[in-house]
C-alpha cells in the first residue's frame, strides 16, 4: 500500500550514468559515427577511383575501422607490416566503410565500390542474375540500377563525341598528368608459320 509521494518516488526506476561504462561508451561512439555517416556529403558523378572512395568516407568512420585490425599501434605509429599488406589492409577497410555507407543510408549512397563492381561484373559475365545476387548480398547496386548508369555514361561519351570530336574523359583536366599506354591489334587468323596471329599497326 503507497502512502505518500516519497513511496511513489521508491517505486519509479532511476537510471545512473556510468562513465566507465564500457556497453555506454560503445553507444555513444557508434551513435557519433552514425550521424557522421549520414550527414556526410553524397557521391556526384560516376568517378569509382579510390581516391573518390575515400572522400566519401567520414574520418571518424575510417579511423575506428583501421583500429579494428590495426590496433593500440595505430596511435603510437607503430610499423604495422610490408607496404603490400598496409595497402591490402587499407583496401579492404575502404571497401567495408562503403557497404557501411550504403547500409547506413537506406542503400541511397551509390558509393564507387557499388557502382564499380557492379559495372566490372557485369561487363565480364554479361549475367543479371549474378548480379542482383551480389546486389541482395550488399556488395553492388542492383542490375537495373546497373544498365541505368550505363546507359547514362554512354549518353555522356556521345556528348563529348558531339563537343570535342573525340572522347574525352570527364576526370581529363588541364594541369594534371596523364599517362597512357596502346598496343597493336591482334587479329586471329590462319597463317602460314602457325603462330595464329596477325599483327597489325
Amino acid at each position: 500500500m503507497i502512502n505518500d509521494d516519497s513511496d511513489v518516488k521508491r517505486l519509479i526506476p532511476t537510471f545512473k550514468h556510468d562513465d566507465q561504462d564500457p556497453f555506454l561508451t560503445m553507444v555513444h561512439v557508434a551513435l557519433q559515427i552514425r550521424g557522421d555517416m549520414l550527414s556526410h556529403p553524397k557521391p556526384i558523378g560516376l568517378d569509382v577511383s579510390t581516391d573518390r572512395a575515400i572522400d566519401y568516407i567520414p574520418d571518424r568512420l575510417y579511423m575506428f575501422l583501421s583500429m579494428l585490425p590495426g590496433g593500440q599501434s595505430l596511435l603510437e605509429n607503430d610499423e604495422l607490416g610490408c607496404e603490400k599488406h598496409e595497402n591490402r589492409r587499407r583496401f579492404r577497410i575502404i571497401n567495408i566503410a562503403q557497404d557501411l555507407m550504403h547500409t547506413a543510408n537506406g542503400d541511397k549512397f551509390l558509393t564507387p565500390k557499388h557502382i564499380g563492381m557492379a559495372s566490372k561484373l557485369h561487363q565480364a559475365t554479361r549475367s543479371k542474375v549474378l548480379v542482383n545476387t551480389f546486389h541482395q548480398a550488399g556488395h553492388v547496386i542492383s542490375y537495373r540500377e546497373s544498365i541505368k548508369l550505363e546507359l547514362h555514361s554512354l549518353k555522356n561519351t556521345l556528348e563529348s563525341m558531339d563537343s570535342y570530336g573525340a572522347v574525352v574523359p570527364q576526370n581529363l583536366v588541364k594541369g594534371r598528368f596523364v599517362h597512357f599506354s596502346a598496343d597493336n591489334v591482334d587479329i586471329n587468323e590462319y597463317i602460314l608459320d602457325g603462330k595464329g596471329t596477325f599483327h597489325a599497326k
